[in-house]
């Protein structure tokens, strides 16, 4: 069974694949794949332009929405152990320790068995922290703090974004569904979540508005905060070979190659964390080392990890079958629903930056967080939106369904259940 599933995935895998790449040539101007029947045109773009209080609005409201997770979560959490004496400290959990660790003394402030082990973790999260400390005198809260602000504007960029693809309604609903997404509570939490959900979003937001500098210098900030943030260069490749139909007429096109050297900033931000990596231990690539050493990671065919979340689903008494097995299946069934029907109803760009998110993130030989990962696939909540918005039953019955499971894993997370 477990083959079955690995063979059909990865034969799922090549078409999707394999078709995008077709309309990715095909609207960059390479005639021949136009007369492919797979190809397809990006559709147009509603051209809505929000005004900046309607933008401060949203990035308002989900300041708030934040807000009112920490209390409500941190309340119920009180309530069901009895004891208000950890409020604060029950956010302390699994990485978030890592992240106060760098903060408070970098790369260097701690070790195991003479490792530092922390190099791991990408700097630019906690370095808001440390700087936002120094008015706040609380390292806990001062990066929980950064979560909700980043969040916030995170939602400012997207409410943009998805408005001038699809409007107000799609816009408004995909925020909708992106917080209530059963994972999205590490949006508040502790970790770099919403910082890379901030940066990813706002280069998205400038490479669809084809402002290239401040493209790569989110990308930078993205690639800063999560190695998967250089890939957002292949996503921004993509929408300027579109924009510019970059194999229309090639050699006297190569002008507009100029235009893009912005966005070599964003492997500038890997390149800048290889140099740390180097200054600290000596080896540029020793975080690949340590990420397997302590946290049992190494990259490995999607499909392989396929067999893994499938061989925990086997055990219900596992350790990490609600945490990791369930939701793991769940999450690769419906990521690869929707991202077809990306294909059919989005413009390249989100499609691509679905794949390679999608693929990447499943391609870790231990997927304990791939729940975690899965909240900043942005494409995915707006395919959700589109679903909603065509059936409204299934809409709110999703909705209902994934509230419910948000709130279930929210107060597992402040236990300090196997959630990271």
């Amino acid at each position: 069974m477990v083959t079955v599933l690995q063979t059909a995935s990865g034969i799922a895998a090549v078409i999707l694949v394999g078709v995008t790449v077709l309309q990715v040539l095909g609207n960059s101007g390479a005639a021949v794949f136009r007369r492919s029947p797979l190809f397809r045109r990006n559709p147009k773009p509603k051209g809505v332009i929000p005004a900046n209080r309607e933008v401060f609005a949203v990035m308002a409201s989900a300041l708030l929405f934040r807000l009112a997770v920490y209390v409500l979560g941190t309340w119920l959490h009180c309530i069901d152990i009895g004891s208000w004496d950890n409020a604060l400290d029950s956010w302390r959990q699994w990485d978030v320790n890592n992240y106060m660790r760098i903060a408070k003394g970098g790369y260097t402030f701690f070790q195991i068995d003479g490792d530092f082990s922390t190099v791991v973790f990408l700097p630019l999260y906690p370095l808001l922290a440390r700087g936002l400390d120094v008015f706040v005198g609380n390292m806990l809260v001062s990066l929980l703090l950064v979560s909700f602000f980043s969040f916030a504007a995170a939602c400012g960029f997207l409410y943009r974004l998805i408005c001038f693809d699809w409007g107000r309604k799609t816009a408004a609903v995909s925020l909708m569904f992106l917080s209530i997404f059963p994972f999205s509570f590490f949006f508040g939490a502790g970790m770099n979540e919403s910082t890379f959900l901030l940066m990813s979003s706002a280069c998205l937001y400038f490479t669809r508005r084809h402002n290239w500098f401040l493209a790569g210098v989110f990308g930078f900030g993205a690639a800063l905060t999560r190695t998967l943030g250089v890939f957002l260069a292949v996503t921004a490749a993509v929408e300027f070979a579109q924009y510019y139909r970059i194999f229309k007429d090639f050699p006297k096109r190569m002008g507009y190659i100029v235009k893009y050297l912005w966005i070599l900033l964003i492997p500038l931000g890997t390149v800048v964390y290889l140099v740390m990596n180097w200054r600290v231990t000596g080896n540029p690539l020793d975080f690949l080392r340590l990420e397997e050493k302590y946290w049992s990671q190494h990259s490995q065919p999607f499909t392989e990890t396929v067999s893994v979340i499938i061989t925990e689903l086997r055990i219900p008494e596992s350790s990490v079958f609600l945490t990791m097995a369930l939701p793991g299946v769940l999450l690769m069934a419906y990521g690869f629903v929707t991202m077809f029907i990306s294909l059919r109803t989005a413009r390249s760009i989100y499609t691509v930056y679905f794949i390679i998110y999608y693929f990447m993130n499943l391609s870790l030989s231990w997927p304990i967080s791939i729940g975690r990962y899965f909240s900043c696939i942005v494409p995915m909540f707006i395919v959700t939106a589109q679903i909603a918005r065509r059936y409204r039953a299934v809409g709110i019955v999703l909705a209902l369904i994934w509230a419910a499971v948000f709130l279930m894993y929210l107060l597992l997370y402040l236990n300090g259940g196997q959630i990271m």
